[in-house]
């Protein structure tokens, strides 16, 4: 993406498309065409249209977050067949998107903390203060969701 504009305009585009069809989340239309891409040249295409939302977000949270959403619709099993591709230009997308999420991560998480360690760590920070009420109600609140209903 060459502006901020232009990738606001691009994200506004996918929100506005995922409500007009009733989807769950915005990205959900790329990765159903990655799977479903039949042709190396048109699973190139998608995957730099990805990394340029992606990497279109100066902010580094925001990225993540980016990042994260189409992680989270199943984008990392999608690139385990790709990296093995004859094609060129999309082990070239592949490669771009692996590392930049490496240089992401190390500059979000240098420490690597797992799962566990981070909730141990917020855990450390909120118990017996005031967040701590906080804190019980969004785990309360994440244990109640329901990958396979879209209604949670």
């Amino acid at each position: 993406m060459a502006s901020p504009r232009g990738h606001s305009m691009a994200l506004d585009a996918l929100q506005q498309f995922r409500e007009s069809q009733g989807l769950r989340y915005r990205f959900e239309v790329m990765i159903s065409e990655l799977k479903d891409a039949d042709n190396d040249v048109y699973r190139t295409t998608l995957l730099a249209f990805i990394n340029c939302l992606i990497m279109g977000c100066k902010d580094l949270v925001k990225r993540c977050r980016i990042r994260n959403e189409f992680l989270g619709l199943g984008l990392g099993e999608l690139l385990f067949p790709l990296r093995d591709s004859a094609d060129d230009n999309l082990i070239i997308q592949v490669k771009v998107f692996d590392s930049n999420k490496h240089t992401d991560e190390e500059k979000v998480n240098p420490s690597r903390l797992t799962h566990q360690k981070l909730f141990d760590s917020i855990f450390r920070k909120v118990a017996n203060t005031p967040q701590a009420l906080s804190f019980h109600s969004l785990l309360l609140n994440l244990s109640s969701l329901e990958p396979t209903n879209p209604n949670t």
